[in-house]
């Protein structure tokens, strides 16, 4: 009896073990019930400097890896399977490492399209593909970002089709028995005069929640291209987006129901100059570093702000990828915002009150994550 009994607490102990084990693994910082923030850098699989890449992805110790996947040039041809070898390797280092991924589906193929976006049914079969090919480090998928513009949804902008497309890979997804969380939009702020077919973000988002989309996108995405300003810029009506157009979409959120939502800011890119003049002085990189330093400062206190990925490990294959910065330039040498992103996120990891580098300054009372 006695031994029967040492048996089964083995056992149990066991069970427990492995169920710890897998909690860590699933364990990823910024998604909906956590009251982390996580930080994040996106790898361009087809892009230089995959090796040095993957390393200060090891060094930085990321909470999470972003890696867009254009689906047209790995499976133009609906009879052939998709070609992911450089894909296999980024996602075989994320499970050794337990780091979680968020792939960013971009590009439907031609034979996916249709005149009112990417087939869903099709799309969710692709979706419940890369889960299975990818358990565990697969741990949400991006659908489409910049879904409000003609170049990301490839069609004219359609909120009720996007409605559907959710749906269907939720479906898909639950169906596959693959718990992958889905990011929507990767809403892209409209300047003052879009480009034809193009609509405003949100107006999209508005769109979407008359749609229902509310039912399927636990965490709403933003990708801010052609920013202007400050940090700490104030939004103006009819003007170039600022960092702070993740207030404006919040506004939507909240006035729609949406308060248990997360934004993930899915890319930064830091002002250019091309807005205004002033701007051009970000072209330093010691200037571009300060800028996205008070950036992820700023987000970080923003409680419903779940992920931000201000910038790729190595550039886009082809060179950079429209002011997105790589912390591997094409000399093959570290931005000098490496450094500053590697004490933030230890910081971060920490629980420090404050994720600003270097000793903490006296009597702020900015209200931040614990």
């Amino acid at each position: 009896m006695r031994r029967m009994f040492r048996v089964l607490l083995v056992l149990l102990l066991v069970q427990i073990l492995v169920l710890c084990t897998l909690g860590r693994v699933y364990a990823a910082r910024g998604v909906p019930g956590s009251a982390d923030f996580g930080i994040g850098a996106a790898i361009y699989p087809d892009g230089p400097f995959i090796p040095q890449a993957l390393e200060l992805a090891e060094a930085l110790d990321l909470d999470w890896i972003s890696v867009p996947v254009e689906w047209s040039a790995s499976q133009p041809d609906p009879a052939q399977a998709p070609r992911l070898e450089n894909l296999d390797r980024v996602m075989q280092f994320a499970s050794d490492h337990q780091v979680a991924v968020l792939i960013s589906l971009t590009a439907a193929p031609g034979w996916v399209q249709t005149p009112r976006g990417p087939n869903p049914e099709q799309t969710a079969q692709f979706a419940a593909w890369l889960a299975q090919r990818y358990p565990g480090s697969l741990q949400a998928v991006e659908l489409f970002p910049g879904a409000n513009t003609r170049e990301g949804w490839g069609a004219e902008p359609d909120a009720q089709a996007y409605t559907t497309l959710l749906a269907a890979v939720t479906d898909g997804l639950r169906e596959a028995g693959t718990p992958v969380l889905l990011v929507a939009g990767g809403l892209h702020p409209i300047a003052s005069s879009p480009s034809k077919g193009d609509i405003s973000d949100l107006n999209f988002l508005e769109d979407l929640y008359a749609n229902g989309a509310i039912d399927f996108m636990p965490v709403v995405s933003l990708q801010l291209d052609d920013l202007t300003g400050v940090p700490l810029s104030f939004p103006e009506s009819q003007g170039y987006p600022v960092l702070r157009h993740y207030e404006e979409v919040r506004r939507v959120m909240n006035a729609n129901g949406h308060q248990n939502g997360l934004i993930w800011i899915t890319r930064i890119c830091p002002p250019s100059g091309t807005i205004d003049a002033s701007d051009s002085v970000y072209q330093d990189l010691n200037m571009q570093s300060n800028w996205m330093s008070l950036a992820y400062i700023q987000l970080r206190s923003q409680l419903y702000v779940g992920v931000t990925i201000g910038q790729s490990l190595n550039p886009k294959s082809g060179g950079p990828s429209a002011g997105f910065p790589s912390l591997i330039g094409g000399t093959n040498r570290y931005h000098s915002f490496y450094s500053v992103l590697r004490e933030m996120i230890s910081l971060n990891k920490t629980g420090s009150v404050s994720i600003m580098p270097g000793k903490p300054k006296e009597g702020s009372l900015e209200k931040k994550r614990p």
